[in-house]
């Protein structure tokens, strides 16, 4: 029996007929029926929004993003965008994204991105410069974070803020030695944050507890110092203090 030559004759007239940039162009969503070659490029790309800390300051973030599965594409991910937010197209798998803001800081994760994901991933501060230890009172943060170790605390000011030296005896008749310092913290445009202020009162405003005691916010704080208040309460800790000079 004779088979009929039509159908191939039909399916090479419309390969023909396709442009150049379609049948070169690896196809993206569904593979078509019986195909099976290569099908990583049939996965929908994913899509990711990488964000900095809140407190960051916007300044100028060179990113990038390395591929690290052996199957994927090597090339690498090096938006020319900056700023704290940014989004991207991706190869799914996994990545090794970082963010590096001027002052020396990193900010670094590696995530597992699937097919057709629309992911919303908030970055982690993998390196900071080395502590200040020795503190200039009234001297505010000249770059994006300042990590400072003074007399038996430790904090990473945002640009822009300063402190005032810690205080270990309390405000009352007898200046009380005190397990937690009390701390003033004083931002751009008169912003302040205080750490275990003195006969704090909850009208005065909120409060949030953190590893060096709680750090207090007025009532009427702009949204800049709630921002800087997260950003600082997390790396606020008490650490050894120097032996008392004689």
């Amino acid at each position: 029996m004779t088979r009929s030559l039509a159908p191939m004759a039909t399916g090479l007239m419309l390969a023909a007929l396709l442009p150049l940039s379609a049948a070169a162009e690896p196809l993206r969503g569904v593979a078509p029926a019986g195909f099976s070659l290569y099908p990583a490029q049939y996965q929908p790309a994913a899509s990711a929004t990488f964000r900095l800390p809140p407190g960051v300051p916007n300044l100028p973030v060179s990113w990038e993003g390395v591929p690290l599965d052996p199957a994927m594409s090597p090339e690498a991910w090096a938006p020319m965008e900056t700023g704290p937010t940014i989004r991207g197209e991706f190869e799914p798998g996994r990545w090794r994204i970082t963010a590096h803001v001027p002052g020396e800081v990193t900010f670094s994760a590696i995530v597992t991105l699937a097919p057709g994901q629309m992911a919303d991933i908030t970055l982690p501060v993998t390196a900071e410069p080395e502590p200040q230890t020795g503190f200039d009172a009234g001297s505010a943060c000249q770059t994006a974070v300042c990590p400072v170790a003074v007399d038996g605390l430790a904090v990473t000011l945002r640009q822009g803020w300063w402190m005032e030296p810690p205080a270990w005896t309390s405000a009352t008749v007898g200046a009380h030695p005190l397990d937690f310092p009390r701390v003033d913290f004083h931002g751009p445009g008169g912003a302040s944050l205080h750490l275990n202020p003195h006969q704090w009162l909850m009208a005065n405003g909120p409060c949030q507890e953190t590893a060096a005691g709680q750090l207090c916010q007025w009532l009427d704080a702009s949204s800049a110092t709630a921002e800087a208040a997260d950003a600082m309460a997390p790396t606020l800790r008490l650490i050894d203090r120097a032996p008392p000079r004689k």
